[in-house]
């Protein structure tokens, strides 16, 4: 990917982190691998790995900054029907100076928006972290793992009508911790969370299909509460 910014005053990535310049400059390689796998009538992946691995350069104002992170999903399915267990890590490095907004990464939020077209399931993003405000949390290195159980869904046979009626209720759990600039300089911080998201899926004349999901979370910093956070969002088509 390669993206040119002009006029801007925001981060495009962190909408509520102030440039260093009005110019920005991107380029970014990156590497995925997929092999998820699910049972008959499932709703959700079940089981497998998810990787990836990303390196960036970007520059501002005459500054040039470096980035790479990596991820690394895996799940197991329980023996009830359509649940299972997720460990999902990610951790990432910049380099450049601690105070260049560029050089770092930034936290924070379910990520969901009241209406939306991408992934219901925005806490299992890279950058999400539901407890705690929109890019609140920000570090130049990091690692990031989240435990996630998907509990058994609860399917509907026969509420609403041929043209709108619910599909299927799914429930997960999550908790997760944020090593923020770990290597024991004055620097790093610890965080964490645990939270909840419902989600609820709507079908439409048959072929369009809705998701409303729900979630609240609860953030803790060194082991006091920081921060709660409540979500709902209607993903449509």
């Amino acid at each position: 990917d390669l993206a040119w910014y002009d006029r801007i005053d925001t981060l495009p990535w962190a909408q509520n982190v102030p440039t260093p310049s009005d110019r920005l400059a991107v380029a970014e390689v990156a590497l995925r691998y997929s092999d998820a796998r699910r049972s008959r009538g499932a709703v959700d992946d079940e089981s497998g790995i998810l990787a990836s691995g990303a390196a960036a350069v970007r520059n501002a104002d005459g500054a040039t900054v470096g980035q790479v992170v990596g991820t690394f999903d895996h799940g197991w399915a329980l023996p009830l029907r359509h649940s299972s267990i997720w460990l999902r890590t990610v951790a990432g490095a910049s380099s450049g100076e601690a105070s260049d907004p560029v050089a770092n990464f930034y936290f924070g939020g379910f990520g969901n928006n009241y209406v939306d077209r991408g992934p219901a399931k925005r806490y299992r993003e890279p950058y999400a972290l539901p407890g705690f405000g929109i890019d609140e949390v920000r570090a130049q290195t990091f690692v990031r793992p989240m435990v996630e159980w998907n509990l058994p869904p609860l399917g509907f046979e026969s509420v609403g009508v041929p043209g709108l009626h619910l599909g299927w209720l799914r429930p997960a759990v999550f908790a997760s911790a944020l090593w923020a600039d770990p290597g024991g300089t004055a620097a790093r911080k610890d965080y964490s969370n645990v939270g909840a998201q419902v989600d609820l899926r709507i079908s439409i004349l048959h072929w369009n299909e809705m998701t409303l999901s729900a979630g609240y979370a609860v953030g803790f910093v060194g082991g006091h509460q920081a921060g709660t956070e409540w979500m709902i969002s209607l993903r449509i088509l």
